[in-house]
């Protein structure tokens, strides 16, 4: 009877909290996990997810010592551990089955798990190289995001289970920043290729609950999510990961000889031209590339017509189809080799190529949520992107873009002229490309900071104008400003005070002069000296009426008094 396996979880604190599974918290990670960035500590046992979130945006984690701790969901090296939720686990007689801490350990499903021998590995390159090398067809899925980008969705990547003397095999790519140690004392750091023996995966069964867990932490360098709660688990990307290609990449391949030998056949050429286009990815000479590719491949197409118009003619051919195949497959062995060797030269200047264009996305506001990065710089961009482009006047804003553009066109003209051998570079990573970035557009952020200051100080003369009229006028944060329009504010009310007093033919005129001089023109584009002296101005002319109507209020005042009241000479 098989399993049936219903879904792919992780263990939940209250899971932990189980007598059985108490007991077998601190687990080890497998070469594989190590390699796709698990975070070890002492005696290689691994810190590993569960379902529960312990903060917004945090994620509670098994740490090497069995106990809780807290981890951002956004990371990248955290461990994996999965479990089996299966519905006939009870129904299942397991052959082979030992018993350790209460529960059954049992086999079931193969995955890549450790590092195989320096021997093996030396035979699989060789035949790998020399395309000897035959595909089960099945492959595994991984995360193709590397450990620091914390920010960028679930990408999967898919790796190729090769089969040699009737065991599996695949070759991984360490996308691990920092150097680590695998079970056979080797070091593996960022950039190395490795390969992995698939072999059964072991679980312990829980003897009460339907579930089967994993031994070890048997992947890694998946994103949780960016920010957790447990109710929306099933939303995650950890949960995409375990149901929609670990709980499938688990069953064993089966393929027989005849098969595997007609997939080889087939895939060689195919496998080679996609080697190839991927090792060109982010190359600014890979149009160059193409075109001696072309070369080659139009040269194998012209002899495979040939052979087909001397078989259909009946002329004997002195090459046959094996020998033009196996020697075109040789000249893009080499080629491949070169372009390869081109890649590891230079691949950190691909990634920084590939990284600009990221930025330049930002910039235009073209990136999606799944293809945020995660670098100061491209934080500095969007908050300018998101945040002070939108407060500046259209042009203010198309100006500060292109410079920012043109500035990261420059930076890529310049690695693609070193990679081509037409130029220096003071820089050999990512980080110190960020740094010579930002020290570039540096001097824009300055001219930008200037714009958006001008443009609060619009914003507040504006405002302020407007609650002086309303009568709701309250300090301007801005102590440059204040002086004036606090000023402004108190002649503007002792005139409105006056004016009551004024007849009412002349009440209308002098409301109208006071909003005409409210309402002047500043000419925000000038310096801020300029704009203060429209102030000044603006508070002069408020005073001349000011003076106006007192004027004409103490000629009133003194006509009164120049009645003579011929009552009090009596």
């Amino acid at each position: 009877m098989k399993l049936k396996v219903d879904e792919a979880s992780l263990l939940s604190r209250a899971d932990c909290a189980d007598e059985y599974i108490n007991e077998v918290l601190p687990c080890e990670a497998t070469d594989f996990a190590v390699i796709l960035s698990c975070w070890l500590a002492d005696k290689r046992k691994a810190v590993w997810y569960t379902t529960d979130d312990d903060w917004d945006g945090g994620v509670n984690c098994i740490g090497s010592g069995g106990k809780f701790i807290t981890e951002h969901a956004f990371t990248r090296y955290l461990g994996i551990r999965p479990i089996l939720k299966v519905s006939n686990l009870n129904d299942v007689p397991f052959e082979n089955a030992g018993k350790i801490h209460g529960m059954l350990e049992v086999e079931y499903g193969e995955y890549p798990q450790y590092v195989a021998s320096s021997e093996i590995s030396k035979i699989l390159d060789e035949k790998l190289t020399e395309g000897q090398l035959e595909k089960t067809g099945k492959t595994y899925t991984v995360d193709a995001r590397k450990y620091g980008e914390f920010m960028r969705k679930f990408a999967p990547w898919e790796y190729d289970e090769y089969i040699y003397d009737n065991k599996k095999y695949i070759r991984v790519y360490s996308r691990y920043n920092n150097n680590n140690t695998l079970s056979d004392g080797s070091d593996v750091k960022s950039g190395d290729y490795v390969w992995l023996e698939v072999s059964p995966i072991k679980w312990y069964v829980h003897p009460v609950k339907n579930i089967m867990i994993s031994k070890v932490v048997l992947a890694s360098g998946v994103r949780f999510c960016v920010k957790y709660k447990k109710a929306y688990f099933k939303n995650t990307d950890m949960y995409k990961f375990l149901n929609e290609y670990f709980i499938k990449d688990i069953v064993p391949s089966k393929v027989s000889k005849k098969k595997m030998r007609r997939e080889m056949a087939k895939s060689n050429i195919d496998g080679l031209m996609l080697d190839i286009h991927e090792y060109l990815e982010g190359n600014p000479d890979k149009d160059k590339y193409l075109e001696r590719l072309s070369v080659i491949t139009d040269k194998y197409n012209k002899k495979i017509d040939e052979l087909m118009v001397n078989k259909e003619k009946g002329i004997p051919s002195v090459e046959s189809y094996k020998s033009v195949t196996t020697a075109f497959e040789l000249e893009l062995n080499m080629f491949l080799v070169e372009v390869k060797r081109h890649h590891e030269t230079y691949k950190e200047y691909f990634e920084m190529m590939a990284l600009l264009d990221e930025y330049i996305k930002i910039i235009n506001g073209k990136n999606k949520e799944e293809d945020e990065i995660s670098s100061d710089l491209a934080v500095d961009l969007t908050t300018i992107v998101d945040i002070c482009l939108p407060f500046l006047k259209d042009n203010d804003a198309d100006n500060i873009k292109k410079e920012i553009i043109d500035i990261i066109d420059r930076e890529k003209k310049e690695i693609a002229n070193y990679i081509d051998g037409n130029g220096e570079i003071t820089y050999k990573t990512v980080d110190e490309m960020n740094l010579d970035l930002r020290r570039k557009i540096h001097p824009v952020l300055g001219d930008l900071s200037t714009s958006v200051n001008k443009r609060d100080v619009e914003v507040e003369i504006r405002s302020s104008v407007r609650k002086i009229i309303d009568g709701l006028f309250d300090k301007p944060k801005n102590e440059a400003l204040s002086f004036y329009l606090v000023e402004i504010n108190n002649v503007y009310t002792n005139i409105n005070a006056l004016i009551d007093k004024l007849p009412s033919y002349m009440k209308m005129e002098y409301k109208s002069k006071m909003l005409d001089i409210m309402n002047m023109n500043i000419d925000y584009s000038r310096d801020f000296n300029d704009i203060a002296s429209d102030l000044k101005t603006m508070w002069l002319s408020l005073n001349r009426v000011l003076f106006r109507i007192k004027d004409y209020l103490d000629e009133m005042n003194e006509m009164r008094e120049g009645h003579v009241d011929v009552k009090q000479y009596r």
